[in-house]
């Protein structure tokens, strides 16, 4: 394994289930977190990864905007490594 690229991101703490165990997105927060996976799918095809992974810190803390929309809410920080 090897790592092509690491992005790193605010993410809403209360997307990360959804985010690391496919758990469901209820539908306020859905357009918005489909945008992101789409946009780390598109990262995956520019860098040609196989996949990527996702690794989070395990503090939270209040933040006036996060990757997914420019709403305050309690985020975690989240380092998304394409690899090959």
């Amino acid at each position: 394994m090897i790592i092509i690229e690491t992005h790193e991101y605010r993410f809403p703490s209360s997307l990360l289930p959804a985010l690391v165990n496919n758990d469901p997105v209820d539908e306020i927060d859905r357009d918005h977190f489909n945008a992101f996976l789409d946009e780390l799918e598109k990262y995956k095809k520019e860098y040609d990864a196989t996949d990527y992974v996702v690794s989070c810190e395990s503090d939270s803390y209040f933040s006036h905007t996060n990757c997914l929309s420019d709403v305050g809410c309690n985020v975690t920080d989240i380092r998304v490594h394409f690899i090959r």
